[in-house]
């Protein structure tokens, strides 16, 4: 119901009618608590950036905040929750924190976007639910502060981990054409108690964004046989594939595309062994050719690490 989210916005937050401040004593997820606190770090950072007339910085700040951590990390990490009808408080309180990140982000938004900002900022204060501010323009609104009580490097630093093992482990499930329906059993073996309990305080976040059915995280797990991996900052991410994918039709995928590559690469070394090639070319064909080359050279190297995992 809109007008109890609206009341549960202002009073189960402590929000007055023409504040956006989120006090610490709310019941936050650790992707709430992520969010926000990159918000305050982005806050101070773009206000330091245009006082400074960075404003390549700024715009670049801006970008790699709203669109990367906001729309696709913290979006996917609490779509279930939205709309959770076994858990209206929580679901609440994401669609709060959704709109106090918005709104905070198209006011330091705005002075490269007027238009846009302006548009939606007006529509998010017609929504019932919105954090309500002052003014009849985004133009008049006052410029952002950081909130120092919402910053927490510990879970900056330990999301910034998590969100490096989910892109390894989609780029494990892409690199071997696993469905992204299929549910795949994951196995990260870590160093120490330390770091395990850390990922094990986030294991639901792993299993929702990585398509994982099965999630063991303990220390010093050896690698299974058949199995593609990664490692990210010492620990060790396996994913067995054995019973996943037809490991012999992928082993006959990956040496067709070896096969067709290797003949490319021996064309453009013949090319770069040829003196005359390299006197007479100019200098940018001859930077494109050695480009060419190291990247065949590259893929070629990942291609048969891939085939390596299947044995």
């Amino acid at each position: 119901n809109k007008n109890i989210l609206s009341s549960f916005t202002r009073s189960t937050l402590n929000l007055p009618e023409n504040s956006a401040d989120i006090p610490l004593n709310t019941t936050l997820s650790l992707a709430d608590k992520w969010i926000l606190s990159r918000l305050s770090q982005v806050i101070d950072q773009v206000t330091e950036a245009l006082n400074k007339y960075k404003f390549n910085e700024t715009v670049s700040l801006l970008y790699d905040f709203f669109w990367h951590e906001f729309c696709d990390w913290y979006l996917e990490m609490v779509k279930p929750l939205l709309y959770d009808q076994q858990n209206e408080d929580q679901a609440a309180t994401a669609r709060a924190v959704l709109c106090y990140v918005l709104e905070k982000s198209l006011r330091i938004l705005h002075p490269f976007m007027p238009f846009i900002t302006e548009e939606i900022w007006q529509n998010l204060k017609q929504t019932e639910y919105a954090i309500q501010q002052p003014g009849k323009s985004i133009m008049t609104a006052q410029w952002p502060k950081a909130n120092k009580e919402l910053s927490d490097k510990k879970i900056e630093k330990d999301f910034s981990l998590v969100i490096e093992i989910i892109t390894a482990i989609r780029n494990i499930r892409s690199s071997v054409s696993i469905k992204p329906s299929d549910k795949i059993e994951t196995l990260i073996s870590v160093q120490g108690e330390d770091i395990k309990e850390t990922l094990l305080k986030y294991k639901d976040y792993l299993i929702s964004l990585s398509g994982i059915k099965d999630l063991r995280i303990d220390i010093n797990i050896g690698k299974p046989k058949m199995s593609g991996s990664a490692v990210i900052s010492g620990i060790a991410i396996y994913v067995p594939l054995e019973g996943l994918i037809d490991i012999d039709q992928e082993k006959e995928r990956l040496n067709k595309q070896i096969e067709k590559l290797q003949p490319q690469l021996k064309g453009i070394q013949k090319k770069l062994d040829n003196d005359n090639f390299i006197s007479k070319a100019p200098e940018e064909v001859v930077k494109k050719e050695k480009t060419k080359e190291q990247d065949l050279i590259e893929t070629i190297q990942k291609l048969n690490s891939l085939l390596s995992m299947l044995e």
